[in-house]
């Protein structure tokens, strides 16, 4: 029956004044449990890998008071993709199987629900499901023929152990079986995930180019049983020989004694960019092999080198040094599957010598050494000097000349030197015995002025000698003067004086050490 509308007004507004009173309705019985703590006892399986396929993952739940309970697993497919499947019921109480829908890494979670409201109960350790070897390649090996070892990444970490493979190459376009066979493989950890590696035996007789290969793999894992995967990828049969440019020895002579001078020579291999490693050998006059050794590529380039130092083995295995005579080094390159250039031969010879230090004095009578002279027109240069020393010579320059240039007087000198075997000089020095001439009466400054000559031809190292007539050191003298190191090594100084200087120079002295080659046998 209807209320009539006054009352259903009067009901309302007592409904309201009760909300903002506070006022509420009694709660039945059965509603008062639902602010109770629930729980359950929830036992997961201690495993870490499961193949579902020949496994059950059962849950045990015991001690339960939700309304109900569900489980899901969460984690990654194999891919390498988030996922998480749908949560399905289980038994409130006793065991209960979990579908595992993917492959992949996760965990089982299990909720229990009041109502509406779940809160997560357990949570499994790390768990690794695998139906399957989810196994990666499709790439690329290169071989010329035998055996060639392919690697296959493992999605998913399984533990070692031995399989087989069944593999089968095809023309390069897929289409015809070429050849086929059975191996085995291995597997191991590398970082996350896993390898497998099968070595492949290419039968001789292929035609060169790519090839498919395809290949079933099998075996049997713990935890898992048997787990199977197939992969495919590119065979390359490749026989083109890489080819030596050009083979370089840094010295065509070798010293094999050891004092730092041409003890070894680099032998350095050009390439085109195939090759990857090298091997080398030296040969006698008589063709024998008296020593090998290794190539080593060098960093972003074509080249790969070594050194040889002129040593070999003798009949107790003795490293000795190879007697004196000619030799050659050959040298061969190759590439990655095992294709050998064609040989490259470079001819050195041994010498039986060793370097030893020499030291020399050079004194020089200037009029021996002069190799040029200006005279002004206002002053003169004779010999001997006012000492009367045989070969010394006299500068004199007037104090009053018209011009500045008639009042000079000068000489360029020079020597050769000794020979040194390395080219180079040490502690060379040059010096000037004179000093103010008896015959300086016009009370100007005596003095003379002395320079070295570079290899370039500019006068370096000015050195001002005074009136006393003794040795004087001249700055600058050293191995950077010395000229046509190479072939005959020489030194050049001058020596000048004007505005009424008047000097003698009675002797040059040119002193130093050098290096010099003797034979081990005599010396």
């Amino acid at each position: 029956m209807l209320l009539p509308r006054a009352h259903a007004s009067v009901l309302s507004a007592l409904l309201l004044l009760a909300l903002l009173l506070g006022v509420t309705a009694p709660v039945s019985a059965e509603d008062t449990t639902q602010d109770e703590e629930r729980s359950a006892t929830v036992v997961l399986p201690d495993i870490k890998g499961i193949n579902p396929t020949i496994d059950e993952y059962v849950v045990e739940v015991a001690d339960n008071n939700y309304d109900r309970l569900r489980a899901s697993w969460q984690g990654r497919t194999w891919e390498g993709e988030l996922w998480q499947s749908d949560p399905e019921p289980i038994v409130l109480e006793g065991p209960s199987v979990v579908a595992l829908p993917v492959d992949g890494t996760g965990r089982v979670v299990v909720e229990g629900c009041v109502k509406r409201s779940c809160a997560e109960v357990a949570r499994s350790k790390r768990l690794v499901v695998l139906r399957a070897l989810h196994a990666s390649w499709g790439g690329r090996v290169r071989v010329a023929e035998g055996t060639v070892l392919v690697p296959v990444d493992l999605a998913l970490e399984v533990p070692f152990v031995e399989g087989s493979v069944d593999w089968e190459l095809l023309a390069g376009d897929g289409s015809g079986s070429i050849a086929a066979g059975e191996t085995g493989y291995e597997t191991k950890y590398v970082r996350k995930g896993g390898r497998l590696v099968f070595e492949l035996d290419v039968p001789p007789g292929l035609p060169e180019g790519r090839h498919v290969l395809r290949a079933r793999l099998s075996g049997s894992y713990p935890r898992y049983g048997a787990l199977a995967g197939e992969v495919t990828g590119t065979v390359v049969v490749d026989r083109t020989a890489p080819v030596i440019e050009s083979l370089t020895l840094s010295s065509d002579t070798v010293y094999p004694h050891h004092d730092l001078y041409l003890d070894f020579t680099d032998i350095e291999v050009a390439t085109d960019a195939g090759a990857v490693g090298g091997s080398w050998r030296v040969e006698n006059a008589a063709g024998e092999v008296v020593w090998r050794g290794t190539l080593q590529k060098r960093r972003k380039s074509n080249l790969l080198v070594s050194l040889w130092s002129g040593e070999i083995e003798d009949d107790d295995d003795r490293w000795v040094d190879a007697p004196a005579g000619d030799y050659e080094v050959h040298a061969e390159v190759v590439d990655k599957v095992g294709n050998v250039s064609e040989t490259a031969q470079a001819p050195v010879a041994v010498v039986s010598q060793r370097m030893v230090n020499r030291s020399f004095d050079l004194r020089l009578r200037p009029t021996d050494v002069e190799l040029q002279r200006w005279v002004g027109r206002c002053s003169r240069l004779k010999s001997p000097s006012s000492r009367k020393r045989p070969g010394s010579i006299g500068l004199y320059s007037n104090l009053r000349c018209s011009k500045p240039d008639e009042g000079l007087v000068a000489t360029a000198n020079g020597v050769y030197l000794p020979p040194s075997a390395d080219g180079h000089y040490r502690n060379l020095e040059l010096s000037i015995t004179g000093g103010r001439s008896k015959r300086h009466r016009n009370g100007a400054l005596a003095y003379l002025v002395a320079y070295v000559e570079n290899p370039k031809g500019r006068l370096k190292g000015r050195t001002q000698l005074g009136r006393r007539h003794r040795e004087w050191a001249v700055e600058a003298l050293g191995d950077k003067m010395v000229h046509a190191r190479d072939e005959r090594p020489y030194v050049i100084w001058h020596v000048a004086l004007s505005e009424g200087s008047r000097y003698d120079v009675d002797e040059y002295r040119v002193r130093g050490r050098y290096r010099e080659l003797v034979d081990i046998a005599t010396d």
